[in-house]
């Protein structure tokens, strides 16, 4: 892990995923098109840090897939390929709902 300010973050090239992180810390990610790094910094700080990741969680649907995968498998020790299916199958079936919900309303 290398160290970044944070006037080196901007909307043009990071992605702000703060929303999504449990830890309390600000996250921000490379859209793909720059690369693949991942920038963390405590709140307030102007000094974080920053580290590539295996797949890049911005290239959605499939990179946004693997990364998620590779984070439970890190997390709970679970086979990647089995942790993708599984998000594929959710997405899905989630995508289901929401059409026949819609289906249902009009």
């Amino acid at each position: 892990m290398t160290n970044i300010h944070r006037s080196e973050i901007n909307s043009e090239v990071w992605i702000d995923t703060s929303l999504f992180a449990a830890d309390g810390r600000e996250h921000f990610r490379e859209k793909k098109q720059f690369g693949n790094r991942h920038a963390v910094f405590d709140k307030g700080s102007d000094r974080g840090t920053v580290h590539y990741d295996q797949y890049n969680a911005t290239d959605f649907p499939t990179g946004t897939v693997n990364h998620l995968a590779n984070f439970m498998s890190q997390r709970t020790g679970a086979n990647e390929d089995l942790g993708r299916i599984a998000i594929w199958l959710a997405g899905g079936y989630l995508a289901y709902r929401a059409i026949r919900c819609l289906a249902e309303s009009i």
